[in-house]
């Protein structure tokens, strides 16, 4: 005859044994084995990898997403996130592991932010350029839009765009910083009227290279600009004898420059400004040239 033996197993609780069934003591207790992430912080948009293994269990769930008892899985989010893994079992109290994945809080950097000219003329190009770092988004105002993928743009203000152009720059993270250049805009000239000096020649000139006089141009809104002008006008021989004449190699009015960079547009006019001046001159000369002949012979 064979004489059963059943054993007995025992959970204490609160200082007493109590019996516990043969099929809980046979449950093993759920063991997570690892869970790890390969990053601690989140610095871009790169997601970090989640890894676990768990053993003894029925059922995992990861922030209460069935997961299986061993796995990995990419994770991103714009905040701090505190990650949940819990192993349950049949017997057993679920066993639960946390896991704080932190995100970059540093705002981004705008090392500058600058603009080619701080004073122009409507309608003139205007070229901004600047350089960040940490930035998911770069932005300007006055009508630019989005310019992440750039570092510098071109363009025309129209009379609706306001003299201050920012750049807003932000991160992954919702940290942002921003930079403003001014510019001053100015309204386009229009000449009104030029003062012309009368040229002046001396019998006795044997030669002259370059000319230089005066002109002072009067423009719209009380602006005024009186520069020296410098241009190849004329060149003269040398006088061989008094019967000769006085031969003209190069009459001509090759350019006019204003030097300031404010007022491109005058420019625009510089060919009518030319002939127009060309004329006067060339009137004046051939009158002055006759006179210095005319006294050349008398004497």
């Amino acid at each position: 005859m064979v004489e059963d033996k059943a054993s007995l197993f025992f959970d204490v609780q609160e200082g007493r044994f109590i019996p516990k069934p043969l099929e809980q003591a046979n449950d093993a207790l759920p063991v997570i084995v690892f869970f790890t992430s390969d990053k601690k912080f989140l610095l871009d948009n790169e997601p970090a990898t989640i890894r676990w293994e768990v053993r003894h269990a029925i059922s995992v769930s990861l922030n209460n997403r069935s997961v299986g008892l061993t796995g990995s899985m990419q994770f991103h989010a714009r905040k701090p996130e505190i990650l949940k893994l819990k192993a349950n079992s049949k017997h057993h109290p679920p066993v639960e592991q946390s896991l704080y994945i932190g995100v970059d809080i540093t705002p981004p950097v705008i090392h500058y932010f600058r603009a080619d000219k701080l004073c122009t003329v409507r309608g003139q190009s205007i070229t901004l350029s600047w350089k960040v770092s940490g930035a998911a988004k770069v932005r300007i105002n006055n009508g630019i839009g989005d310019v992440s993928d750039k570092s510098e743009i071109t363009v025309q203000p129209n009379e609706d765009a306001a003299g201050i152009y920012t750049l807003v720059v932000e991160n992954y993270f919702g940290g942002r910083c921003e930079s403003s250049v001014s510019i001053s805009f100015f309204p386009i000239p229009l000449i009104e009227k030029v003062f012309l000096p009368e040229p002046a020649f001396a019998s006795e000139l044997i030669s002259l290279d370059k000319l230089t006089f005066h002109a002072e141009i009067e423009l719209q809104n009380n602006i005024w600009i009186s520069q020296p002008v410098y241009t190849n006008l004329t060149k003269l021989t040398r006088l061989e004898s008094i019967a000769t004449k006085i031969i003209v190699n190069k009459t001509g009015f090759e350019s006019v420059l204003f030097p300031n960079n404010v007022f491109w547009q005058l420019i625009k006019k510089q060919k009518e400004i030319s002939h127009l001046i060309k004329s006067i001159w060339k009137n004046r000369v051939k009158d002055l040239l006759k006179q210095s002949l005319h006294s050349g012979l008398k004497d």
